[in-house]
C-alpha cells in the first residue's frame, strides 16, 4: 500500500506540472519542461550505460542526445515516426527472440549493436538517394561522392608525402595526422570545382565549407569502419570489390557525409533561388 500510495502521488504531482505548465506557458512551456525531463533521463541512461567509459564521455553523449532532441523536436515528421517504430519495434522483437539464450549483459550488447548497425546501415545511406531528389540531385551527388574520394586520395598521397604523426593508431595504423589534412584540402578543392561549375546558384563559399565539414565526418566514418572491422577481426568488410574489400570499405566516407550534404543543400534551396542545370 505504501509503494501505491507513493505512485499514486507522484502520478498527481507529474499531472499536477503539466496542467499548471500548459496553463501559464501554454505550448513552449511544455515543451521546455519536456526537454527538461527527457535531459533528465539521458542523463540516467549516461550514469548505467557508460559505468566503465574513460573520461568524461558521458558528457559528450548527454550533450549530443541534447541537440538531438532538440532537433527532433522542432523537425518531426511521419518519416520520423516510422523510423522510431521500426526501431523500437526491432529492439522489442530482438529482447523475445534472444530471451533466455544468452547472459544479460550479452544481450544488451547485441541489442545495442544491432540497433547501431540500423542507424548505420538504414538511416545514414538513405542521404544518398535523398541527395538525388533535389533540384540539380546529381550535381549534389556528384559533389558528395568528389568530396569523399577526392578528400581520400590526396590523405593517401599527403600521408605516404608527409605523415609522420599517427591520427587513430589502435584503429588505423597507416592514417596520419598530415593525410588528414590533405584530406580536407582535397575535399575542398572538389567543393570549389563542383560549386563553381554546377552549383553556381548558391555561394561558393557554402559549398566550400559544407565540403571540408562533410570531409571531416567521411574520415572519421573510415575510423568507425575501422574500428568494427578491429572488432569482428577481418581485414575487410568484404570481398565484392576486388583491390577494395566490401561496400562499407568503399562507402564508409560517403555514409558519414551524406546527411550533411543533404541537410545543406536542402537549406540553400529554401533560401537562395534555384538554377536550372543541363545534365
Amino acid at each position: 500500500m505504501n509503494s501505491l500510495a507513493k505512485r499514486v502521488i507522484s502520478a498527481v504531482i507529474a499531472l499536477t506540472l503539466l496542467v499548471f505548465t500548459h496553463y501559464f506557458f501554454a505550448r513552449e512551456g511544455l515543451l521546455i519542461l519536456g526537454g527538461l525531463i527527457f535531459g533528465g533521463g539521458a542523463y540516467e541512461y549516461s550514469k548505467m550505460a557508460f559505468t566503465k567509459a574513460p573520461g568524461r564521455f558521458h558528457v559528450l553523449f548527454l550533450s549530443s542526445a541534447f541537440i538531438l532532441l532538440i532537433i527532433t523536436i522542432s523537425a518531426i515528421s511521419l518519416s520520423t515516426s516510422l523510423w522510431a517504430i521500426a526501431a523500437t519495434t526491432f529492439i522489442s522483437c530482438s529482447l523475445w527472440s534472444l530471451r533466455g539464450k544468452v547472459a544479460n549483459d550479452q544481450l544488451l550488447n547485441t541489442v545495442a549493436l544491432a540497433t547501431l548497425g540500423l542507424l548505420y546501415c538504414a538511416l545514414l545511406p538513405t542521404f544518398i538517394l535523398r541527395l538525388l531528389s533535389l533540384p540539380d540531385g546529381l550535381a549534389w551527388f556528384a559533389l558528395l561522392v568528389a568530396v569523399v574520394f577526392s578528400g581520400d586520395t590526396f590523405a593517401y598521397f599527403g600521408g605516404i608525402s608527409f605523415g609522420k604523426n599517427k591520427l587513430m593508431p589502435t584503429l588505423s595504423p597507416g592514417k596520419t595526422i598530415a593525410g588528414a589534412v590533405s584530406g580536407l584540402a582535397g575535399s575542398a578543392v572538389a567543393g570549389v570545382l563542383i560549386g563553381h561549375f554546377y552549383l553556381s546558384a548558391h555561394p561558393l563559399w557554402a559549398i566550400v565549407l559544407c565540403s571540408i565539414l562533410a570531409s571531416v565526418l567521411a574520415q572519421n566514418g573510415d575510423l568507425f569502419e575501422s574500428l568494427i572491422k578491429r572488432v569482428a577481426d577481418v581485414k575487410d568488410s568484404g570481398r565484392i570489390m576486388p583491390g577494395h574489400g566490401g561496400i562499407l570499405d568503399r562507402l564508409d566516407g560517403v555514409y558519414f557525409a551524406a546527411p550533411l550534404i543533404f541537410a545543406v543543400a536542402d537549406y540553400l534551396y529554401r533560401t537562395t533561388p534555384i538554377l536550372e542545370l543541363n545534365w
